[in-house]
């Protein structure tokens, strides 16, 4: 094998560690380790106000605004069929 051979196999070998050790199941912040401890939005016993200010108000400046826009596309198909 020459000397320039040797890097392919490597770097392939290297991103497949990588993909694979990546953690396949995210962890959710109202799971069932910490279901009620760290945020005050999983504790379903608050009230919906409360809890709706608490996850807004973890959301930076940049997150609301993006979450006033909607780059969804429209199904044209869905909108045919109904006529």
């Amino acid at each position: 094998m020459s000397p320039t051979n040797w890097r392919s196999p490597l770097f392939f070998i290297l991103l497949q560690f990588m993909i694979s050790s990546s953690n396949p199941h995210p962890q959710f912040p109202c799971s069932q380790p910490h279901q009620n401890s760290l945020y005050p939005f999983c504790n379903t016993s608050l009230s919906i106000s409360t809890r709706s200010q608490s996850l807004i108000s973890l959301l930076t400046l940049n997150e609301k605004i993006h979450q006033l826009s909607n780059t969804a596309s429209w199904n044209t198909q869905t909108w045919n069929s109904t006529l």
